[in-house]
């Protein structure tokens, strides 16, 4: 169904690459980084979770194309070490970086909000939108600041609210692009629309995993009905697709109770962060799929979706997550009627097909 690595062998040589991976480097003397405006020609990204791993890797490749990149980060002291640690590489390559940081939690929808609001009066458009932050199957059940289980309201609530609230500056693009990280995860995710709060004595088991594959999942539902609702709009400029990178050595699996990722690196499953990046990169970029829109790409190749699509669904999840951006608290179950709210929220900025 995808292309997935399948080298098991515990060889001396993956071994050693995976112990070259985890040796520390010596650190590099840097300067203090200084945010920039984008010039009147420059192409504008937004990039979340850039301070690390395969966020970052892809700011430093939109960097390096000369696009205007904005670290959408919820630490900014990590931001800074991350742009400074890209304008060296860029300038090491007779190149500059011009970088921006913005502070942006995707736990608290009213930080998304000032994000947007940030954003909105120092651009008016955004060329690329890569979603690209999230978390991984925390071993307890948590919420967000706004009560949302943590995992379906990072990974997918934030990005849904964030790109609802950045449209008019991707519509005021000549292209835009929008790209969400999804994960082979999405393969055992189920939506259950009475509990997509995971919540009760069975609704968060098997220390998280089940609601993980859920917010993933929820990525490739997003991804396909934007598209949709997009082109039933007669709104072509903006394009959406999503990614799995492949089973990338990043910080994802911190939260995990039990780190698998050593011995996935020793048996040579695991890849680079700048080999899982590719994808992603290709999407937010190559002239190539510069038409590509509603599509799942797996480690670079074309990936089947894993789901049977049942629009019907597809339309309730879409209404549950816009009604939940629209509230304070979200309510029990998932029939949250709108009521006014998500609109006044602004996300009510596409009609029903």
């Amino acid at each position: 169904m995808r292309i997935i690595r399948k080298q098991l062998g515990t060889s001396v040589s993956s071994f050693q690459r995976y112990v070259h991976l985890r040796t520390p480097q010596a650190p590099v003397q840097q300067r203090k980084h200084q945010s920039c405006q984008a010039s009147a020609t420059q192409k504008v990204a937004v990039v979340t979770g850039a301070n690390t791993g395969l966020g970052k890797c892809s700011a430093l490749h939109m960097a390096k194309k000369g696009y205007h990149v904005i670290l959408a980060c919820r630490s900014v002291s990590k931001a800074e070490k991350a742009a400074e640690d890209i304008e060296s590489q860029c300038e090491a390559g007779g190149l500059s970086a011009s970088l921006d940081i913005l502070r942006l939690d995707l736990a608290d929808l009213s930080s998304v909000q000032d994000f947007a609001g940030s954003f909105a009066a120092k651009y008016d458009t955004c060329d690329v939108l890569l979603n690209n932050a999230g978390i991984m199957a925390p071993p307890s059940r948590e919420l967000t600041a706004d009560g949302f289980e943590l995992q379906i309201g990072t990974n997918h609530l934030g990005h849904f609210l964030l790109t609802s609230k950045l449209m008019p500056q991707l519509q005021a693009a000549e292209r835009a692009r929008i790209v969400n990280v999804s994960s082979i995860a999405h393969t055992f995710g189920a939506v259950d629309l009475n509990n997509l709060q995971s919540e009760g004595f069975f609704g968060y088991t098997l220390q998280g995993w089940p609601a993980y594959g859920q917010s993933k999942l929820a990525n490739l539902l997003f991804t396909y009905e934007l598209h949709r609702r997009l082109r039933a709009n007669l709104i072509t400029s903006v394009n959406v697709n999503a990614s799995h990178p492949g089973y990338v050595d990043t910080e994802l699996p911190r939260m995990l109770p039990l780190n698998f990722y050593p011995i996935m690196g020793m048996t040579g499953i695991l890849i680079t962060p700048e080999q899982g990046v590719q994808g992603q990169n290709e999407l937010c970029t190559s002239p190539l799929l510069a038409q590509a829109s509603g599509k799942y790409y797996s480690e670079m190749a074309p990936g089947d979706w894993g789901v049977m699509w049942d629009v019907g669904l597809v339309v309730e999840v879409w209404l549950d997550w816009r009604s939940s951006g629209g509230r304070d608290k979200p309510a029990s179950g998932t029939r949250r009627q709108c009521a006014g709210g998500a609109d006044a929220e602004g996300l009510g900025w596409l009609s029903e097909p």
